[in-house]
């Protein structure tokens, strides 16, 4: 006859591991050092290889960038004067939303068009007031500029991920984050605190411009080896404009598995039974260092339960 009580017991039954808490200073000493040991292996093994992480692929969410203009302005060496301009970060950010790229003008030329005759831009008008930049005049009141203190100017990055099967989300202003450079040396760190500290408002990764250059190795008063640029004349990335790429790169985090420490908790703490859970579960010896002074005196000591 099939014991239907005990497959139900046996099925809805929880395994523990019974801890036996032996007072001698020789294990305890050992133990301690074994624990050292393990440690110190855990670290040079598992942490610094990362072997303990639970990975899956990371799936990148959305990036914007945004720009804002230093407080203060001042001549630079490559404005000789008459050659700068003094623009807000609107002005020189395209697209203002910066969706996951952003162009940042350091030379710019600023075209006045005419409308065409009987036609005024500013006011409804017909068909024959289409703007056609290839037949319209146009006068220069800036024919070439440079913008001034580009390397000043801010720029701070959003960015999310969340995973493929766990579909945990978070924002970078969640996590802590660095700026590598190309040499793989960590030149910029944000956290949670750096953040609050530095920008209360702001909510993502923020670096001026020349940090960012700096990261790269990009030099702006470098002779440009963009394609089209006049090297005859040795122009400059400040002129020819530059390409940066900024990789993003995600570190996934521990996966711990809280189960059984979770089931402990409750055993042991807020269950009815938490006294008989602990008294099986504990088990404590009597103190091998009386036992060995009593046996040290010639008393035989056999019991070895408290």
């Amino acid at each position: 006859m099939v014991n239907l009580k005990g497959i139900v017991d046996g099925l809805f039954s929880y395994e523990t591991f019974k801890i036996v808490k032996v007072q001698d200073k020789r294990l305890g000493a050992i133990y301690r050092s074994f624990q050292v040991a393990i440690f110190a292996y855990i670290i040079y093994t598992i942490i610094s290889q990362q072997g303990y992480f639970k990975k899956e692929p990371p799936v990148p969410g959305a990036v914007r960038i945004s720009l804002e203009a230093p407080r203060t302005f001042s001549d630079s060496p490559y404005c000789n004067g008459q050659k700068c301009v003094f623009w807000g970060a609107n002005e020189i950010q395209y697209p203002n939303d910066g969706a996951g790229v952003a162009l940042f003008s350091t030379r710019v030329k600023v075209k006045k068009y005419d409308p065409p005759e009987n036609c005024d831009f500013l006011n409804p008008s017909g068909a024959n007031c289409i703007f056609d930049p290839k037949k319209s005049n146009y006068t220069s009141p800036i024919p070439f500029a440079y913008i001034a203190n580009i390397e000043n100017y801010t720029m701070m990055i959003e960015h999310s991920i969340r995973g493929q099967v766990t579909s945990i989300g978070l924002r970078n202003g969640l996590m802590d984050g660095e700026l590598v450079n190309t040499k793989g040396v960590t030149v910029k760190k944000w956290t949670n605190k750096t953040r609050v500290a530095d920008y209360p408002n702001a909510d993502g990764d923020i670096m001026t411009i020349g940090e960012l250059l700096a990261a790269a190795g990009a030099d702006l008063e470098a002779p440009s080896t963009a394609p089209g640029a006049d090297r005859a004349a040795k122009e400059t990335y400040r002129s020819s404009g530059i390409v940066i790429v900024i990789v993003i790169q995600y570190k996934n985090v521990p996966f711990k598995s809280l189960a059984t420490i979770l089931v402990e908790i409750l055993m042991l703490k807020f269950l009815p039974e938490k006294d008989i859970y602990e008294e099986f579960k504990y088990e404590s010896t009597h103190d091998f260092d009386e036992r060995r002074k009593s046996k040290g005196q010639g008393e035989e000591v056999y019991d070895l339960k408290p």
